[in-house]
């Protein structure tokens, strides 16, 4: 489902680059230029689905600090890279020392760049965010058939969801939320668990 969704973001994005510009009203004497980011920004819409929509199960599943450690690092890394790729390589004085900083005075292009690449990081930690999924999935699923079905009924929910007509529109991170929601209380209504401590306290 990621993959065939960013493949899809990117088509689309990608596609319309050229025409955001002129939607957004923007002086045609920097519309090429505008057009040339956002046709580099869009392009790794893949990527960026996928960190997403992991993301989101992460938070889902009560984990809500690793999609925050990701989010920090990748803007950290854009940070610097905006530094280093927008502007020429200039001497800068910093407590009485003067300092040459390189940079590749790319400009808008560069700006462009530094929010594409942290990306390709995101994609690297993404594949370690599905591997903590798993981690979280996998064990209860082995050990009850309820958990092991409602899984496939999470997996089943997503795929229609995401080509329902009601709910195409609506980002695949606000779905995933609205799955989790209902069906864990579906889940907790159908399949309640018992405490263990109420249950000694009756005996």
């Amino acid at each position: 489902m990621v993959l065939v969704a960013g493949i899809f973001a990117t088509i689309v994005c990608t596609a319309v680059s050229g025409m955001v510009p002129v939607w957004m009203q923007v002086d045609p004497a920097v519309r090429e230029l505008t057009g040339t980011y956002f046709f580099i920004l869009y392009l790794p819409m893949l990527f960026r689905s996928a960190s997403i929509l992991f993301g989101t199960v992460l938070r889902a599943a009560g984990d809500t600090k690793t999609p925050m450690r990701v989010g920090i690092i990748v803007n950290c890394i854009n940070i610097v890279l905006n530094f280093l790729l927008i502007y020429d390589t200039r001497t800068v004085s910093l407590l009485g020392l003067r300092l040459v900083i390189p940079g590749a005075g790319w400009g808008v292009i560069g700006a462009a760049a530094a929010s594409v690449l942290p990306l390709r990081l995101v994609s690297a930690l993404s594949v370690g965010l599905y591997g903590m999924f798993l981690a979280i999935i996998v064990p209860p699923a082995r050990e009850s058939r309820v958990v092991r079905g409602l899984v496939l009924l999470s997996f089943a929910a997503s795929f229609i969801a995401g080509r329902w007509a009601l709910l195409s529109g609506v980002s695949s991170g606000v779905r995933t939320i609205f799955l989790t929601v209902a069906i864990s209380l579906g889940a907790a209504v159908l399949f309640p668990i018992k405490d263990p401590e109420g249950a000694e306290e009756q005996a």
